[in-house]
């Protein structure tokens, strides 16, 4: 399916307000009358993993951003969209079902590890079920649920742990046992009620008593990704890219619909949709294909055939060079189909069968706002990326800080862009650092010419400036393997050129803003500082805590008070030195309560607001690694962080933070990036 992402959660362009404080279950102090004021700032659209028409209601529309996106509902045929905010945390779908009998009931299994989302009243309320679903770790993977449409209470789900069946709408479920597969990415009832599943090994069956027993129908060898149904055929989608189909009258392999010579291109990840015609030759079937830059344009996008597969044409229109991710047809208009992309693009939506189509993104913000940056010298000018699974990216910015963006053209053709710096005395010379080709900079602003300044296969995550001396920057870099292969670079000039210091390697980094020169860096064994490039180090201590934290992850200096440093772990952990020394002699840490559980620190900012002393710290954890314990969140601290207040409870659904930024500007105000949910602002009032 897909591969380790870096891509896009949140809500739609309002403003959210709570007027007292969310305490966390640490924090015994009275409530505050602090109003936290959230606004989406990231552009519309993103990656969408899956899209539902309403069986009978024509004009409503269910969708799901990718990540931990949340759910998103349109009642006029997809034109605009809200955000529905009566899911739980993190939640999102490659599936959403309605009950045939009922349908009312609605289901989304959650794609990372959640388990699955039921809802008895329309979608208005929504709760989680994970009884009896696989587990490793914490993790509860389902790729596809099905409903028996002559059973309502009936249901599959295909899993990467085999087929699951619940009798009680979902409420539970047991293991089905098949001897023939073993992971399943597929499972449909037909609308007889017979069950069809593909397992990982190429093999297809049906059941007609609900997985007890089963029938072979094929046997292809690649692992089955989709499985349709038109009245006269079976259409089995293979992960390669292979669409075969079958007629239902004798179940035999009647034809390859696609090849080298016609059709579409195998790719990473491939989707259909299937509308009944007189007869097999006479079934209009849509294939949508994600990007493959090894091909012709022509070979991937979005395909229409309406003989069956018999020939393809390409859709064009606002559709073309789109990558297609999830497809559906309106079950009461023919000619109506909406699309998600996995390029950012979000949805698109034709009214005639394919001729012209149209972007309807207005309210659905799934994106994962991973490269940000805002100018020090012109505060309104802003730069972010949007990068999303499968290696795409959406380079955009700012000339009013947010209110409107404008994207501009790849740093490098197909590869994406994960982290940018601007030089505070000149807008125009940016650093860019990419997912895999290293890090180029431009003296000309963001339309380039782009120069290649670390050119390694790379990905180069972060950028960070003397405080003092801005011609002295760090960079990050990860290879294969990202927390045991890191490299630290450096620059004495602006960025023009780098060094690696091979036997150093870092996961974060900062500058001490009282002492030019001299910077430090998290790794998986400690901390360690340096005021010549790191061509030479000392050890901070934190060794052991590293090892208890699975290693360091970011790290803060008091900005207004020498000798005050904050670090956190992998795990959640926070330490806290007041005597921090260059040397590291003598240096002792304390461990601090922390708000954030079983997650990545990856951010820690030390702040002042009107003299007081502020800490704010954020959790992350991708939906790849998502834990059930986790505890996420954007967090703020009066205290030294004795007790903490959440500050991120109403970006919903997602509150999962890659970074975030006090604001040049205006300090009272927080520039968040997440994953998922797009980039939003918070002001502090």
């Amino acid at each position: 399916m897909k591969q380790v992402k870096f891509r896009m959660c949140m809500s739609v362009a309002m403003t959210f307000f709570f007027l007292s404080c969310t305490k966390s279950s640490n924090d015994n102090t009275a409530p505050t009358t602090v109003r936290y004021t959230w606004e989406q700032k990231g552009p519309t659209g993103g990656f969408v993993s899956s899209v539902k028409y309403h069986p009978t209601n024509s004009c409503e529309v269910w969708a799901s951003g990718d990540d931990m996106s949340g759910l998103y509902k349109s009642i006029d045929c997809g034109s605009s969209w809200s955000l529905i905010k009566s899911t739980p945390l993190n939640m999102s779908t490659y599936d959403l079902e309605f009950n045939p009998l009922q349908s009312n009931q609605m289901y989304a299994i959650n794609h990372f590890g959640r388990g699955l989302l039921k809802s008895g009243d329309a979608g208005a309320t929504w709760t989680l079920s994970q009884s009896g679903l696989p587990q490793v770790g914490s993790a509860m993977r389902v790729y596809e649920l099905t409903i028996d449409p002559t059973d309502s209470a009936t249901s599959i789900a295909a899993t990467y742990d085999g087929l699951y069946r619940s009798t009680d709408n979902g409420a539970s479920f047991s293991k089905i046992a098949v001897g023939w597969g073993a992971v399943f990415q597929t499972a449909e009832y037909d609308s007889t009620g017979r069950l069809f599943a593909g397992a990982s090994n190429g093999v297809v069956k049906y059941s007609d008593d609900d997985g007890q027993t089963w029938t072979d129908v094929v046997a292809a060898g690649a692992p089955v990704s989709q499985i349709r149904f038109s009245t006269n055929a079976i259409y089995i989608l293979f992960s390669e890219g292979t669409l075969l189909y079958i007629l239902k009258s004798n179940y035999g392999i009647s034809g390859i619909l696609n090849n080298s010579a016609t059709g579409f291109t195998a790719t990473i990840h491939t989707r259909m949709a299937v509308l009944s015609g007189a007869s097999q030759g006479q079934d209009t079937i849509y294939v949508g294909t994600d990007r493959t830059g090894s091909v012709a344009t022509n070979r991937w996008g979005l395909f229409k055939s309406v003989n069956g597969g018999g020939s393809w044409t390409q859709m064009t229109s606002a559709v073309a060079g789109q990558s297609i991710f999830t497809i559906d047809i309106n079950p009461n208009n023919s000619n109506e189909v909406i699309v998600g992309t996995s390029n950012s693009a979000g949805l698109f939506r034709t009214q005639n069968g394919g001729t012209s189509w149209a972007s309807i993104s207005t309210g659905v913000y799934a994106h994962t706002a991973l490269g940000f940056v805002q100018s020090k010298t012109n505060p309104q000018f802003l730069i972010m990326s949007s990068t999303v699974g499968l290696g795409f990216s959406q380079s955009l910015y700012s000339n009013d800080k947010g209110a409107t963006w404008s994207s501009f053209s790849d740093v490098v053709s197909n590869d994406g862009t994960i982290s940018w710096a601007i030089q505070p005395s000149n807008n125009n010379i940016i650093l860019a650092g990419t997912l895999t080709k290293g890090a180029y900079r431009s003296s000309a602003g963001v339309n380039g010419p782009w120069t290649r300044v670390i050119a390694t296969d790379s990905k180069v995550e972060k950028f960070f400036q003397d405080r003092i001396n801005e011609n002295k920057i760090y960079a990050l870099a990860t290879f294969a393997t990202p927390l045991t292969d890191a490299r630290l670079y450096y620059s004495n000039n602006g960025g023009t050129s780098f060094t690696v210091r091979a036997a150093k390697y870092a996961t974060n980094g900062a500058a001490n803003p009282h002492q030019a020169n001299e910077a430090i860096i998290t790794n998986l064994t400690g901390l360690f500082s340096s005021n010549d490039g790191f061509a030479s180090s000392n050890s901070l201590g934190l060794a052991a805590e590293a090892t208890a934290q699975g290693g360091l992850s970011a790290v803060a200096f008091d900005s207004q008070v020498a000798g005050v440093v904050y670090v956190g772990g992998v795990k959640g952990g926070i330490f806290k030195t007041t005597n921090y020394t260059l040397s590291g002699s003598g240096i002792s840490w304390t461990a601090l309560n922390s708000p954030i559980q079983n997650a990545i620190i990856r951010q820690l900012a030390v702040h002042y607001e009107s003299g007081q002393k502020v800490l704010y710290v954020s959790g992350f954890e991708s939906d790849i690694y998502y834990s059930l314990g986790s505890t996420l969140g954007l967090w703020r601290s009066l205290d030294e962080g004795s007790t903490w207040t959440e500050v991120s409870s109403t970006i919903f659904p997602c509150n999962s933070f890659w970074g975030f930024e006090i604001d040049q500007q205006n300090s009272s105000q927080i520039w968040g990036q997440t994953w998922g949910g797009g980039l939003n602002r918070l002001t502090i009032q």
